[in-house]
């Protein structure tokens, strides 16, 4: 029987993972519904291997491997964009598992349901992890609020799923690992993943979706969380960023991303009570505070121009190259 192709494209920015690229590559082309293409976008530094990978893989879906010489999580999904054929594009994790029916859950809620501008894919593994992690401190530093009915971002530049998604419910922004969404709102509103955010970059899923959140609303199209698309985010470790680096990263990005998405007093003092508020808490548990503290007086220092939506490019050198 041949497999029926739906008229939707596959963005994976991918870097140094070349096993578990093709493992998500296989979970796509393992269900009878295929997207008509998928798009690579490798930044890896041995990209013969990642070549030789993809060449491996024998299917009769469209495969397009382009290679980035210089790591940019954000501009390898802008070139992804550009390079798609299809209204409807997927960016996706290079590490994730889709279900058997999950693409063709996506494409008949998009063709039955006209109001729908956005899907973000629900991770499996988190429904299963989320029931060990609520923390009081996520509360009082104003990560998360009493919400469980909706995907939301908080005032201090953190994005939230619900613990429990039983049942299709609204959302004002997507996890990076999985979501779809239509190319002519990204071309009307000239959308684009932005690439001051760069390397494997932090909060840039939260920062684009929100603006085509935006640009859904004034469309009256609706973004929503649906049990029926689910996949499997394994969270592959190889490549993520750690210590000094991440740290400086989720400080730096979110205090940018609160003057560009909000640039309210109310968001200003939510961040940076969120950013003293991890360091207290690293004091009190001696989980090394000093990360925290040269990462904040950091932020302190260049404070003016990520108001002014400048993210000094000292800093950005330091993240491409860390």
């Amino acid at each position: 029987m041949i497999n029926q192709v739906l008229p939707i494209t596959v963005v994976i920015a991918s870097r140094n993972r070349q096993c578990e690229l093709v493992n998500t590559i296989k979970s796509y082309l393992s269900s009878f519904y295929l997207p008509y293409e998928i798009i690579i976008v490798d930044q890896s530094d041995d990209y013969q291997l990642t070549k030789k990978f993809i060449n491996d893989i024998n299917t009769a879906v469209n495969l397009k491997l382009i290679h980035l010489n210089r790591p940019s999580s954000t501009k390898a999904r802008n070139v992804g964009i550009k390079l798609s054929k299809n209204e409807l594009i997927i960016f996706s994790d290079d590490d994730i598992l889709v279900e058997s029916n999950t693409i063709y859950n996506l494409y008949n809620i998009f063709s039955n349901e006209k109001q729908i501008g956005m899907i973000a894919g629900i991770n499996i593994n988190d429904i299963i992890r989320k029931k060990k992690l609520t923390s009081i401190y996520g509360y009082i530093l104003g990560k998360k609020y009493l919400i469980n009915n909706r995907g939301y971002i908080t005032k201090s530049m953190y994005g939230r799923y619900p613990d429990n998604i039983e049942n299709r419910i609204e959302t004002e922004w997507a996890m990076g690992y999985f979501f779809c969404v239509k190319k002519t709102i990204l071309v009307k509103y000239k959308i684009k993943w932005d690439e001051n955010l760069v390397s494997y970059a932090y909060a840039e899923d939260l920062d684009f979706s929100h603006r085509y959140y935006l640009a859904c609303i004034k469309e009256n199209l609706e973004c929503i969380l649906d049990p029926k698309v689910k996949v499997y985010h394994l969270a592959s470790p190889i490549g993520r960023i750690s210590n000094y680096k991440g740290v400086l990263m989720g400080i730096i990005h979110r205090e940018y991303l609160s003057y560009k998405l909000n640039n309210s007093a109310i968001s200003s003092i939510a961040t940076r009570w969120s950013n003293f508020g991890e360091v207290l808490i690293h004091i009190i548990t001696f989980k090394n505070p000093l990360l925290f503290i040269k990462a904040y007086f950091c932020c302190l220092i260049n404070r003016r121009q990520l108001k002014d939506g400048i993210i000094p490019n000292s800093i950005k050198e330091y993240f491409q190259n860390n």
